[in-house]
């Protein structure tokens, strides 16, 4: 019997070890989460919807948690085919499923290939829209690059990693915004895929849920996305920015419930 309180568990997919967090009994719902630190960045959220009587379920996807990373560089299709995989391996018939930012790509393309599992569907301050760089995004990219080559000098390796979290810290970014090795290289091919022409075959019921502030995912991006799903309603939660799971997890977990129960 499954409690409240998230526990920490384990299956093989695609012969990778995937960590998972579970809690809770009922109906359940599956969750994609953003870029950055997994499962865990989502407890509070996970524990007050299965004190509602959901079974919510989060995989540390792969790079991401406790899971391996893959050995090649993945897309948005291979991390989508490994969210069905895992939720064949759980034995998940019918489920409603979250997606945030990079997991709300994700979920767009499993609520595509996949409708006759998804009851409903939540994209949450998702990343479905990806436009070409801006001029000022080129630039920082320009020097980060040199920097990166700069300190990479012997006698400079030392400052390369308090230097590159510092720089990213003065233009806004967060930490979770770069990465190394295969999970840089997947980065590279994530942001290029741009997923606005599967969004008017979801078939499901849709909540759109946003950070009027939201600079990672522009509010304007919501509406472009309610746009071109006929039936998607948009929850905004006002003063609120990319993490709303954080910054306000009673609203946001109050707008999911409201959705989820009508």
């Amino acid at each position: 019997m499954l409690l409240d309180k998230s526990q920490e568990n384990h299956i093989t997919v695609q012969d990778t070890r995937v960590s998972y967090r579970i809690a809770g009994q009922g109906f359940a719902l599956l969750v994609l989460h953003g870029w950055g630190r997994g499962s865990v960045a989502y407890v509070k959220v996970m524990e007050a919807l299965a004190q509602q009587g959901y079974q919510v379920i989060i995989p540390d996807l792969p790079g991401f948690g406790n899971t391996e990373p893959p050995k090649s560089p993945w897309g948005i299709d291979e991390y989508a085919q490994f969210a069905f995989e895992f939720s064949q391996k759980l034995g998940l018939a019918k489920f409603h499923l979250l997606g945030h930012s990079f997991g709300g790509q994700i979920a767009v393309k499993f609520a595509t290939d996949h409708p006759q599992q998804v009851q409903k569907l939540i994209l949450y301050a998702a990343a479905v829209i990806r436009r070409e760089p801006t001029e000022s995004t080129k630039k920082i990219q320009v020097v980060a690059r040199i920097g990166n080559a700069v300190f990479s000098l012997p006698l400079l390796s030392v400052l390369q990693s308090p230097l590159r979290k510092l720089f990213y810290r003065l233009f806004g970014i967060s930490d979770a915004a770069y990465s190394t090795g295969i999970m840089k290289e997947i980065r590279k091919k994530v942001v290029r895929q741009d997923l606005t022409h599967l969004l008017s075959k979801i078939s499901c019921p849709v909540l759109l849920i946003w950070g009027d502030k939201d600079k990672s995912t522009p509010i304007e991006d919501s509406r472009v996305i309610q746009e071109k799903i006929p039936h998607a309603s948009l929850k905004v939660l006002s003063e609120t920015t990319h993490l709303l799971h954080r910054e306000v997890p009673q609203s946001f977990v109050q707008a999911l419930l409201t959705f989820l129960e009508s």
